[in-house]
C-alpha cells in the first residue's frame, strides 16, 4: 500500500490571515459606518440645536427672534415655523400689553392728580361749605375715575373680542356737561377757563369709548394749554354725523 503525508501548516497559516484580514476589514466598516452615522446624525440635528440656542436665548425684551427655516418642508422646518408663529402671537399679545399699560398710566394720572389737589386744598381751609364742596368734588372725581376704569376694561375687552359694542342713545349736551364738570378742579389748578359751545343733539354709541375719547381731548387740552388760557369744547351736527372738537386760546 503507498501511504501520501501531506503538511497542513501553509494551510492554516493562510487560514488565520484571511480571519485576521475579516476581522480588520468588518473593524473598519465598524468604525466607518459609526462615523458616518455620527456625522449625518449631527448635520440632521443641527436646525434642531440652532432651535435650542435661539429658544434658550430669547427673553421679554427679544422677543423678535425667530427660529432658523431652511425651507426643506421637513418635520424639523415644520417644528421651527410653528414655534415662529407662537413667538409671533406672543410678541403682539406682549407689545399690545405694554401699550394698554402706558394708557392706563396716562388715562390715570390726571384723576389722580385732580383728586390729590382737591384733598390737599380742603385740607388747608376751615371752611365747612367749601370742605364739603371739596369733598363732593373728589367723589365726582372718583366716580369718573371708576367710569374711565370700566371704560379701559371694555376698550381690552373689544380688542381681545371678548365682548361685542353696546351702543345706547346718549344726549350729548347733558354728557358732555357731566365731563365737563369733573375738570373743574383741573382747570382751577391751572387758572384754565372751559368753555363749551354744544348743540342739543341725540347720538348713539359706546358711552365708555366716547367718554375715553373726550378725556384724551381734554386732558390734552388742559395739560398743553398755556396757564390762565381757555379750552372751548363744541359740538354739533354735520352731514356725516356728530362732530365733537375743541380748542385751544392763550
Amino acid at each position: 500500500s503507498l501511504e501520501v503525508a501531506l503538511s497542513l501548516d501553509r494551510y492554516a497559516i493562510e487560514l488565520r490571515e484571511i480571519r485576521d484580514r475579516l476581522t480588520a476589514i468588518l473593524a473598519l466598516s465598524l468604525v466607518g459606518a459609526l462615523v458616518v452615522g455620527w456625522t449625518a446624525t449631527r448635520r440632521s440635528f443641527a436646525p434642531l440645536r440652532a432651535a435650542t440656542q435661539a429658544l434658550d436665548a430669547l427673553d421679554a425684551g427679544a422677543l423678535q427672534t425667530r427660529l432658523p427655516e431652511r425651507g426643506t418642508g421637513d418635520f424639523l422646518d415644520q417644528h421651527a415655523a410653528v414655534l415662529n408663529a407662537a413667538l409671533e402671537r406672543i410678541d403682539t399679545a406682549i407689545t399690545r400689553l405694554r401699550a394698554f399699560s402706558a394708557d392706563v398710566a396716562h388715562e390715570l394720572r390726571t384723576p389722580v392728580n385732580r383728586i390729590a389737589t382737591v384733598a390737599d386744598a380742603s385740607l388747608v381751609v376751615d371752611d365747612p361749605a367749601r370742605s364739603r364742596e371739596a369733598i363732593h368734588q373728589i367723589v365726582e372725581s372718583a366716580r369718573g375715575l371708576g367710569t374711565m376704569i370700566d371704560a379701559l376694561l371694555l376698550l381690552a375687552q373689544l380688542e381681545e373680542g371678548l365682548r361685542p359694542l353696546t351702543r345706547a342713545p346718549i344726549s350729548v349736551r347733558a354728557w358732555l356737561d357731566g365731563l365737563l364738570s369733573l375738570y373743574g378742579p383741573a382747570c382751577d389748578e391751572r387758572r384754565i377757563v372751559i368753555t363749551s359751545q354744544i348743540e342739543d343733539l341725540l347720538l348713539v354709541g359706546e358711552r365708555s369709548l366716547l367718554d375715553r375719547a373726550v378725556c384724551n381731548l381734554l386732558d390734552n387740552a388742559i395739560s398743553h394749554g398755556a396757564r390762565g388760557g381757555r379750552v372751548d369744547l363744541r359740538a354739533r351736527r354735520t352731514a356725516d354725523g356728530v362732530e365733537i372738537g375743541g380748542s385751544i386760546a392763550v
